[in-house]
């Protein structure tokens, strides 16, 4: 009897054991992964995700829309913590005010929003007047720079306000249009901010790089790159002297030191995180316009690109000699350009595209500059990756599927999500990916 028993009890306590894991899984299977991508370009601002699960095409209409809303202007990225989106915005073109946004990453519903002027003391151009900066979260807080080139900290939770900093008034940061575009980076506690000054004038007078640079230093005073205090706003260090530019940095590691590297006043620049101090620079003859984020190899290669009449890319080589870091031109190539749109490094390739009437994609091998292939039909277009997928938005609001080859991209579905002058890259956290236009942000599952 008590024999019985015992083993009508083991197999209800085996029943509610396999029914509660079954419950669990369940739970999980339905729950979204709130991945992070806490900063311009993801976890590790390569615009690559670290996901699994997504289909390998979509359905005739696009995948499956989640959620849509209205938002505003501007082509500040969307970054994800913890469930929370956030972004900036303006609500209509020509109102003096921008607003840092978080949002419930599973409705779209806002939860707060923290709102500071932005006065346009200029026309605003076809493509918007912003804010253009992705926000920054870092600890328990979510930092913004607006168009102005005002910099606010707030509690990623609440919206509360931490620190404000004008950098203009504070370190003579002066931007042009459409306004301050540089998305700031972290280093451990610090939070490090590109500025610089404008030129311009300097540069009509076609003076030599020497009275450039000088130009420059009386400017600047060596504030163009600052790091703050990522819990006061209290500066850290400030160094360097270079003029205004759009490109954002990376954060490397090389030769046992934490760099900073950026393009800045026709250079690729190494700079100490720790102290603000320069380690190593690398002129640009093709002094393009660099609005693209350099490539990091992981090793040794730093890859960067450029648009307009001068137009090429090229990949620098660090090394060591007498105890100091030296770069050296691996090589260089007229044949790809990069404008507005992010290319990637899927490894040792990186290809990204070029829009007008050509609208080609470009691959070259990262060791060699040799184009691996020229495909048409891709526009100019910002790219994200993960699961071995490559998805791409271009400026019209095309949004692409493909998968990366060595002898060309493979399209595998494509459709309409967004409108013209989509130039925000895509979110991609788990299978759920964030896009936006000067509209209306939306999530879409491509699971």
């Amino acid at each position: 009897m008590n024999i019985a028993a015992g083993e009508r009890s083991r197999r209800r306590r085996g029943h509610h054991r396999r029914l509660a894991a079954t419950a669990i899984s369940v739970v999980l299977a339905g729950a979204p992964a709130f991945g992070q991508w806490p900063q311009w370009g993801g976890p590790d601002r390569n615009f690559t995700a670290d996901t699994e699960g997504l289909a390998p095409s979509w359905p005739e209409g696009g995948p499956r829309r989640l959620w849509h809303r209205v938002l505003g202007d501007g082509f500040a990225s969307i970054v994800v913590d913890g469930g929370l989106l956030f972004t900036m915005y303006r609500k209509q073109g020509l109102e003096e005010r921008e607003y840092t946004v978080a949002l419930d990453a599973r409705t779209g519903q806002t939860v707060w929003e923290h709102a500071n002027p932005a006065p346009l003391d200029q026309p605003v151009p076809e493509w918007g007047a912003g804010p253009n900066a992705t926000p920054l979260v870092t600890g328990d807080l979510v930092c913004t720079i607006g168009s102005r080139s005002v910099m606010h900290c707030l509690n990623k939770r609440t919206g509360a306000l931490a620190w404000r900093r004008d950098l203009a008034a504070d370190f003579g940061a002066v931007t042009r249009e459409p306004g301050y575009c540089c998305s700031p980076i972290a280093h451990d506690t610090k939070i490090i901010v590109p500025m610089g000054r404008d030129v311009r004038d300097l540069r009509e007078a076609d003076p030599s790089e020497d009275e450039l640079l000088a130009g420059i230093r009386e400017r600047s005073g060596g504030r163009s790159l600052v790091a703050l205090e990522r819990e006061s706003g209290r500066i850290v260090w400030q160094s360097q002297d270079f003029e205004y530019g759009f490109s954002s940095p990376i954060l490397i590691e090389y030769a046992g030191k934490a760099q900073i590297v950026l393009i800045r006043s026709g250079k690729l620049l190494g700079v100490d995180a720790e102290n603000g101090a320069l380690l190593w620079h690398f002129a640009l003859e093709d002094r393009g316009d660099h609005y693209m984020t350099p490539l990091w190899d992981g090793r040794e290669l730093v890859f960067c690109c450029s648009s307009g009449e001068t137009a090429g890319a090229r990949a620098v080589r660090l090394g060591q000699r007498n105890g100091k870091i030296v770069p050296e031109q691996l090589w260089f190539s007229r044949k790809v350009s990069c404008s507005m749109g992010t290319p990637l490094r899927i490894g040792e390739y990186v290809f990204g595209s070029r829009g007008g009437a050509a609208e080609t994609a470009v691959a070259v091998n990262l060791r060699t500059g040799k184009r691996a292939w020229i495909q048409r039909g891709v526009g100019e277009a910002s790219f994200v990756y993960g699961d071995g997928k490559v998805i791409y938005l271009d400026e019209n609001g095309t949004l692409g599927l493909a998968t990366f080859h060595p002898e060309g991209l493979t399209v595998h579905s494509k459709c309409q999500v967004t409108e013209r002058w989509s130039l925000t890259v895509p979110t991609l956290v788990g299978t759920t990916l964030y896009v936006r236009d000067r509209k209306h942000i939306m999530a879409l599952d491509l699971s």
